[in-house]
């Protein structure tokens, strides 16, 4: 039987019914968008295919925090490639949807390079990157709100950039479907674990650390190991 509904503490705002991540069981790419309930069930949605390049302009420097120092982890390196392994972070909001961005369409933020699927998305992060970059990273949600054993210099807790959530308009990414689903059934106790542990680790208001390197892309519905390194990710992610 499905968990209830968390229901908020009186005074705040209730939990919203997260939009969900595609299922990596649907064959990459698709066209449709993904929904559920609040009990934290996989939709269907998928990612679509990249936009044609924009004229093929260089990355857009945004303005943008000062990179954060102390974080050992190879995980959070600028060079290893692209935040999120190169999926759209503007097209989870807008498409309801995984998709693969383009890497003629990119913006440079907090020293990390972002890729998106159309010039509009990238307009749209350029406008508030705040607002659609990952929470906490972009790293397993459920990794940072309820595994103690790791830490700032340690990240993190791989992630899968295809299953995923959107919780009280904030953009939470997984390593599979059985944290996925964990994480939602704690609601606001969830994020409120995760914003503590995350704040532990990086000044909450200038915190630009992301995961370039850190991913693990499975054919199940399985968490991936912790330590593992990870399957091979779809066609055309980097």
């Amino acid at each position: 039987m499905p968990k209830p509904a968390p229901t908020a503490a009186p005074g705040a705002s209730p939990a919203p019914a997260p939009t969900a991540g595609r299922n990596w069981n649907v064959p990459h790419p698709t066209a449709a968008s993904a929904s559920a309930s609040a009990g934290g069930g996989a939709g269907g949605g998928g990612g679509g295919a990249p936009s044609p390049p924009d004229g093929g302009r260089p990355a857009a420097a945004l303005a943008e925090p000062s990179p954060r120092a102390g974080a050992a982890s190879s995980c959070v390196a600028r060079g290893a490639g692209p935040v999120l392994d190169g999926y759209d972070v503007v097209a989870y909001f807008e498409r309801g949807a995984a998709t693969v961005g383009n890497a003629s369409l990119a913006a440079v933020y907090g020293g990390y390079t972002f890729r998106f699927a159309s010039a509009a998305a990238r307009a749209a992060f350029a406008a508030a990157p705040a607002r659609y970059a990952p929470s906490w990273g972009g790293f397993c949600a459920y990794g940072v709100a309820d595994e103690a054993w790791w830490t700032r210099a340690t990240l993190g807790p791989q992630a899968d950039p295809q299953r995923w959530a959107l919780v009280n308009g904030r953009l939470f990414v997984f390593r599979g479907e059985t944290p996925r689903a964990e994480f939602l059934a704690g609601g606001n106790a969830s994020v409120a674990k995760g914003d503590a542990v995350w704040d532990g680790w990086f000044n909450a208001t200038n915190s630009s650390v992301y995961n370039t390197a850190c991913f693990y892309y499975i054919d199940d519905d399985d968490d991936a190991p912790d330590g593992a390194s990870g399957g091979a990710p779809p066609p055309g992610s980097r």
